[in-house]
């Protein structure tokens, strides 16, 4: 990847960031259950995995596809609607998307990387999960690293929010958009 040109800024974090920043990185209370919950007059919350496509456009928008249902998704995690999850691996790759992609200085970087640990839980990947990601990558032509968010989205019940082309088209993932209209 060429190094050339100028370093990309980023939109300022959801006003959710900055006050979950401000606040410390601690935990909201949320479901822990790995399918959709409903409790009697309260909405159901649904159990989304949102790979590192989607989480970029939460800080990024320029030149980006997708930024108003990514962003969707998480109003509704704000809101309690969505139970967003990210995994181990979306820190590094969100890391490598914004230094080496998109040239954005180290010190911004660690910006937003904080940003994501408050906004939502990074779930472990188990080893179960991953040998599960080694046969979905064999079966669909997938890397190992996409099919992982696949593995953890499927042995949670969960739905994987995605823009990766492969994913989309084995049928592992949906669109931000996506899941936002069957939550309509």
């Amino acid at each position: 990847m060429s190094s050339a040109g100028p370093a990309r800024t980023l939109s300022t974090p959801p006003s959710c960031v900055v006050a979950r920043l401000s606040r410390g990185s601690g935990r909201s209370s949320r479901p822990t259950s790995s399918e959709t919950i409903a409790i009697p007059g309260m909405q159901a919350v649904v159990d989304v995995i949102c790979d590192a496509s989607v989480v970029l456009k939460w800080f990024h928008e320029e030149g980006e596809e997708e930024v108003g249902g990514s962003r969707a998704l998480l109003d509704l995690h704000r809101s309690r609607r969505a139970a967003l999850s990210v995994i181990d691996l979306t820190m590094y790759e969100v890391g490598n998307a914004l230094m080496r992609g998109m040239r954005v200085p180290a010190d911004r970087a660690r910006v937003v990387i904080e940003a994501l640990d408050a906004i939502c839980p990074r779930l472990p990947v188990t080893t179960l999960q991953l040998a599960a990601a080694l046969a979905l990558a064999e079966r669909h032509g997938l890397t190992v690293y996409d099919a992982v968010y696949a593995s953890v989205a499927l042995s949670r019940h969960a739905r994987l929010a995605t823009l990766d082309r492969l994913l989309l088209e084995a049928g592992l993932g949906e669109r931000p958009s996506e899941i936002l209209s069957r939550l309509a």
